[in-house]
């Protein structure tokens, strides 16, 4: 009998688990841009300021309120510096300094109040940043002889908070997410040898906007 019993648990065990099946797992795309804090006199050659970035990012929830995310983005500036005096006619000689980025970041994202359209949430992230950096005093050719270029890596993280907002679209069937988020990173310099070292950290800006699926 009470094999019996037990054999009509687990029957109705599997039935139900069956007839009630876990949650599907959000998953989002999106096209992002953002702003890489920067700190040190070195980036006066440079313009100053942080690193703009555009890129793309994803999402896959491990849970309602967990999220996984990456995202791949790329950036870049640069100045004209002068050696001289650039009022003074026949006396503005000089080079241009530039630097192209690209980052990689992963992470968790925890979303506060997954079933409403307005929702608060955090982030923490890991990242790592290639740097190119060129001194050039003769745009015109390309191998310019006087042309100075180095490349490094940069790692670390950042914490981050924001806000989304979704909305659902009937025509196509998926919803709109638009996040802003601000936060602070601190990662490792950009070692560029006899370029010096670029320091990367301090705050963060992000925005996008995507559809999940």
């Amino acid at each position: 009998m009470r094999s019996l019993n037990l054999s009509k648990l687990a029957v109705a065990i599997l039935m139900t688990a069956v007839a009630s099946p876990a949650k599907a797992m959000d998953f989002a795309v999106s096209l992002e841009s953002g702003l890489v804090g920067t700190n040190g006199d070195n980036w006066s050659m440079l313009g100053g300021g942080g690193i703009d970035t555009l890129g793309l990012s994803g999402s896959i929830g491990i849970d309602d309120h967990i999220q996984a995310i990456a995202g791949f983005s790329i950036g870049g500036k640069g100045a004209k510096n002068y050696l001289t005096d650039p009022n003074v006619p026949g006396d503005a000689e000089g080079f241009v300094a530039s630097l192209m980025v690209a980052q990689l970041n992963a992470g968790l994202r925890y979303d506060l109040l997954p079933e409403s359209s307005w929702i608060p949430f955090a982030s923490a992230r890991g990242e790592v940043l290639l740097g190119n950096m060129r001194l050039d005093d003769d745009l015109q050719h390309k191998d310019n002889i006087n042309q100075i270029e180095q490349s490094a890596l940069s790692a670390g993280g950042s914490l981050g908070l924001g806000v989304a907002w979704e909305g659902a679209v009937s025509r196509i069937n998926s919803t709109f997410r638009v996040e802003i988020e601000g936060g602070f990173g601190l990662a490792t310099d950009l070692s560029l040898g006899e370029l010096g070292n670029l320091g990367i950290g301090g705050g963060r800006m992000r925005g996008s906007v995507g559809v999940l699926f």
